[in-house]
């Protein structure tokens, strides 16, 4: 699928972009099939287990980089359609870095504001990420939202005050419809209503987060990847453990200047 003038440029500028209807019904349910099957087998090895207060949520927790033991899930990750559309967005060829799935069912709360390249640590240049909306979802269900042109201003501290001009990461997503955002002047928030197959494409500084899921009985199951650059000079997790289109492994120097390892070191 080729991406067209006007969603690249929203991808810049915007700091994200949707693109409708990458993937089929056939291929959206094949990926649920998927993860289903490997969370049923967490349940059945005890690695899930319910907690009596989230007995929904404990239940469907996030499935972290199920590409690197599952076929169908790894032949979805490299194919052409998937990692194309990353590539014609950076302009350059792409390296996968990792992978989330979200079910997020009913009752699920928010996702708090946040910044991917603070944990991915791409450098120079951010990381993009590659969001496939496996099911319909909206404000209600607990789909995304962001804070356009955030990501021009690089990374921003969680100890910043929200309401500050560089507090956005500090601001938090509404729990019901009538909650007030507080966001710095010059800011707001765009929610995100998609159908399955489509996919959103987001700067990795982009400042987003989802709403909880208010929904009584729809899920809102989607699967990310973290992509960097080939071109990149280093990067904070899974530097040694990096998937090019063709499946193959490749190692970056690790980010020792990224602000998160400061963190971890003291």
């Amino acid at each position: 699928m080729r991406i067209s003038a006007a969603q690249r440029q929203s991808y810049w500028d915007r700091g994200y972009t949707v693109i409708k209807g990458v993937f089929s019904k056939e291929e959206t349910s094949r990926m649920i099939q998927e993860h289903e099957a490997i969370r049923l087998a967490f349940i059945k090895d005890k690695s899930i287990v319910q907690d009596s207060h989230y007995p929904l949520s404990s239940l469907y927790p996030e499935l972290h980089e199920t590409f690197r033991t599952n076929d169908y899930v790894f032949q979805f990750l490299t194919s052409p359609k998937y990692f194309g559309l990353v590539e014609q967005l950076l302009g350059e060829e792409a390296l996968a870095v990792g992978t989330t799935f979200f079910f997020k069912p009913p009752g699920k709360n928010s996702f708090l504001l946040h910044q991917d390249n603070y944990d991915v640590g791409a450098s120079p240049q951010p990381s993009c990420a590659l969001w496939v909306s496996l099911e319909d979802t909206s404000r209600e269900n607990g789909g995304l939202c962001f804070i356009p042109y955030s990501h021009k201003q690089g990374l921003y501290s969680s100890q910043t005050p929200a309401g500050h001009r560089y507090g956005l990461v500090s601001s938090r997503v509404p729990q019901v419809e009538e909650d007030p955002v507080l966001l710095p002047h010059g800011y707001w928030m765009e929610d995100m209503t998609t159908q399955a197959g489509d996919v959103v494409a987001f700067n990795g500084f982009v400042v987003h987060g989802s709403f909880p899921n208010n929904s009584r009985y729809q899920f809102r199951k989607a699967f990310t990847t973290h992509f960097i650059p080939r071109s990149s000079e280093s990067v904070f997790v899974f530097n040694n453990q990096l998937v090019d289109k063709n499946g193959q492994i490749n190692r970056l120097p690790l980010n020792r200047h990224h602000p998160l390892i400061r963190d971890l070191l003291g």
